[in-house]
């Protein structure tokens, strides 16, 4: 795409809904992906839309992705080619499956018998691995920042991982839910949901008006609770107006940040302070060692005026 083909007044520019739901298998979250505006294209890890073709709307297409690789190839173009400004929403159904499948090639065991008898070699591989898939996380993650560029809403959908065993991946713990996408990618998203059933979820993240951090919901229906938002019909909360996160501390340093407050406004952290902070929020070429020590130094001086958010 040229210059000149991106150019459009900054009045028309938006922030586009980026929605992540997560949840056990048959929690219906590809289901629910076929209310999601259309024309809508599928990327396809999960391979579960064939199961439901009939129930997607006929302006819904699908391309199929196998791995971390073809998901940021297909992010790339999606965004650099003006072909694909006929969609009005993209969606990425079974996140997770890639990361399993990373985790999987790159040969790691993620269980505690794994990690603690490896022999010091096994260690060192083992170290390596892991720095191989942080910098794949990473470069997933700057492909899904790229959507930012476009208006299109985005909707990943990703399986709850509850424990590990050996090389594989177990639901057996109910007391030991994480989301791994939710852990890695969380921050990339506006709006993150996990579904505890097909009626019933739990909102993990919220920068929007109408629902809100840690909400349960009982009666849940994606075309009441979720596609609001996605149509751009439900306002963002006022603190999350153009702000994106550049990683999983920046957003932690800006939740603490709203959560405290400036003296200004009945919090503790003065105005000029908090401005220098918010600098730090906001600053995309930090890393995220550097954004952690001030979160450090934000708690070490006002943690008492620290509340759930």
């Amino acid at each position: 795409m040229s210059l000149k083909e991106k150019i459009k007044p900054v009045s028309q520019l938006k922030q586009v809904p980026k929605l992540l739901s997560y949840g056990a298998t048959q929690t219906g979250k590809t289901h629910d992906a076929g209310f999601m505006p259309g024309p809508a294209l599928v990327l396809d890890a999960d391979k579960g839309v064939a199961a439901f073709h009939d129930r997607f709307p006929a302006n819904f297409d699908q391309a199929p992705v196998n791995s971390f690789d073809e998901l940021v190839a297909a992010l790339k173009d999606f965004v650099t080619d003006p072909w694909f400004r006929r969609y009005k929403s993209l969606i990425i159904d079974g996140f997770t499956i890639l990361w399993d499948r990373e985790v999987h090639d790159l040969g790691l065991d993620q269980s505690s018998e794994g990690q603690s008898s490896s022999s010091r070699e096994g260690k060192i591989a083992t170290q390596k691995a892991h720095a191989d898939l942080a910098r794949r996380s990473k470069e997933v993650g700057l492909a899904l920042r790229l959507l930012t560029d476009v208006d299109t809403v985005v909707l990943a959908t990703a399986e709850e991982r509850r424990k590990f065993r050996g090389m594989d991946l177990s639901d057996e713990n109910s007391e030991a839910r994480a989301g791994v996408s939710m852990r890695k990618f969380g921050h990339l998203f506006d709006f993150v949901y996990r579904k505890v059933s097909q009626t019933e979820i739990e909102v993990e993240k919220s920068r929007y008006e109408s629902l809100k951090r840690g909400q349960k919901v009982t009666e849940f229906t994606f075309k009441d609770h979720v596609l609001p938002i996605a149509n751009g019909q439900v306002a963002r909360s006022a603190a999350y107006r153009g702000f994106e996160a550049a990683t999983a501390a920046h957003e932690e340093l800006w939740d603490l940040l709203v959560a405290i407050g400036t003296v200004e406004r009945g919090g503790k952290i003065p105005r000029e302070q908090a401005q220098v902070y918010r600098n730090t929020a906001f600053d995309k070429s930090l890393d995220e060692p550097a954004v952690r020590k001030v979160i450090n130094e934000v708690k070490e001086r006002y943690s008492a005026a620290v509340v759930a958010a």
